[in-house]
C-alpha cells in the first residue's frame, strides 16, 4: 500500500500526477524525475508540465535555503511544516499564496522574502522562529492564526493590504509594526493592534501628519517612544 512507499521514479512517459498521489503516501522520501518532458525537478521542488503547480517536495533535498522557482503560484498546505533545516525562504514574483500550516514549527527559519505573494493562509508560519517580517509590495490577506505562538517581534505591512485576521499575531511578543502610509497606518491599528501592549513603535510614511492627534499608539517616524 501507499505507506510502504518511500522511493517514486518518474518515467518519461508520465505526463500527469493526480493531486494527491504523491502527498498520500506518509513515507514517501523521494521522486526521482528521470528525463521527463512533463515535469521537472528544481532543487527537490517537483513541478508540473506548466510549472505553476508544486506537486512535491523532496525534504531531504531541501537545505537551509529553499529558492521556489519562478511560475509556482502556491505554496502547499504543510509545505515545509516542522523541517528544522530551512533557514531562508525566497518565494518568486509569481506566487500568490501560501498554504495552510505551509511553515509551522520551522525551528531555524529566520528570513522569508515573500516575493508576489498575496495571501498567507491559516497556520502558515504558526510556531516558527521567524522575527522580522517583511511583507514585500503585493500582500493584501493574512489568515487565523498565520504567526501564532511564532518569534516574530517586527512587522512591515504594505499599503496592498486587504484584511488581516485578530488572531493572525496571536500570544506574539511584537515590538515593532512598520506601515507604508500614516491614515493606513492608523486604521490598522484602531481595527487590529489596539490590544496589543507589548507594541513599542509604531510608524508611518509621514512624519507631520494629523495622526498624531488620533491616536496615542502613533507618534511619528521619528519619534520612537510609544505609550
Amino acid at each position: 500500500g501507499a505507506k510502504s512507499v518511500k522511493v517514486v521514479y518518474l518515467t518519461p512517459n508520465v505526463e500527469s500526477i493526480a493531486d494527491t498521489a504523491l502527498t498520500s503516501c506518509p513515507n514517501l522520501e523521494e521522486v526521482i524525475v528521470g528525463e521527463n518532458d512533463h515535469i521537472s525537478d528544481h532543487g527537490g521542488i517537483i513541478l508540473d508540465e506548466t510549472k505553476t503547480k508544486i506537486l512535491y517536495w523532496n525534504k531531504n533535498s531541501i537545505g537551509e535555503r529553499v529558492v521556489v522557482p519562478e511560475g509556482a503560484q502556491s505554496l502547499p498546505n504543510r509545505f515545509l511544516q516542522g523541517n528544522e533545516k530551512i533557514k531562508e525562504l525566497i518565494l518568486p514574483k509569481s506566487l500568490k499564496t501560501i498554504g495552510e500550516n505551509a511553515l509551522k514549527l520551522c525551528l531555524n527559519l529566520e528570513n522569508v522574502d515573500f516575493g508576489g505573494c498575496e495571501v498567507i493562509s491559516k497556520g502558515a508560519f504558526s510556531l516558527s522562529t521567524l522575527k522580522e517580517v517583511d511583507l514585500g509590495d503585493s500582500m493584501k490577506r493574512i489568515e487565523d492564526d498565520a504567526f501564532l505562538k511564532s518569534s516574530v517581534t517586527k512587522i512591515v505591512f504594505p499599503k496592498s493590504m486587504e484584511y488581516m485576521s485578530p488572531s493572525a499575531f496571536k500570544y506574539c511578543d511584537l515590538e515593532v509594526v512598520e506601515y507604508e502610509g500614516a491614515e493606513y497606518a492608523f486604521n490598522f491599528i484602531k481595527y487590529y493592534f489596539v490590544d496589543l501592549k507589548n507594541v513599542k513603535y509604531i510608524y508611518g510614511e509621514d512624519d507631520d501628519t494629523a495622526l498624531t492627534k488620533k491616536s496615542k499608539y502613533y507618534k511619528g517616524k521619528n519619534d520612537k517612544s510609544y505609550n
